[in-house]
């Protein structure tokens, strides 16, 4: 019975040391990752995807977006591109006031480069890119990512809480 238990205590200690390598060789892997990531060439190379991407869909659908403008009374294209940008704005003043509120205040500048540049994500496939470039943005001004996170992801809820229900 006691070598059993020595050769299960021994296997233990075993698996522990592989565990605790196999952990260590996974962290390392991970922040070369990040660190990549974090170049100002994967940035760089992220907007230019971006941008491409919502590029490609408006030229996509060029006709059918050419005719909905030219149906369009001048005036009223200028109403909605006002209120367009009134409500960006305003999205970034509640994300900056968020923000805030979670402790970290950020300059009028900063923040609005964090928070355009992270809208630039809605384009790029998968429905976190912008939560995750206004962290990583963020984490330039000091910003910890899960509190950029959280205030993201905190102005978008107050958002769907004030959207009528019959828009949801």
């Amino acid at each position: 019975m006691t070598g059993g238990s020595a050769s299960s205590g021994a296997a233990g200690r075993l698996a522990a040391r592989l565990a605790a390598r196999l952990t260590a060789r996974l962290t390392a892997v991970a922040r070369r990752a990040l660190r990549a990531v974090q170049s100002t060439a994967a940035r760089a190379a992220f907007g230019l995807v971006a941008v491409g991407l919502a590029g490609w869909a408006i030229a996509s659908r060029r006709e059918l977006v050419v005719d909905a403008l030219l149906r369009m009374q001048g005036r009223w294209l200028l109403v909605a591109a006002l209120a367009t940008l009134a409500n960006l704005v305003l999205t970034w003043m509640a994300w900056r006031a968020v923000l805030a509120d979670l402790g970290s205040r950020l300059p009028f500048r900063p923040a609005a480069r964090i928070f355009f540049v992270g809208q630039i994500g809605k384009y790029v496939p998968g429905s976190l890119w912008p939560v995750v470039v206004q962290a990583e943005l963020g984490r330039d001004h000091g910003v910890a990512r899960r509190r950029s996170a959280s205030a993201t992801l905190g102005t978008n809820s107050l958002g769907y809480q004030a959207a009528p229900a019959e828009h949801m």
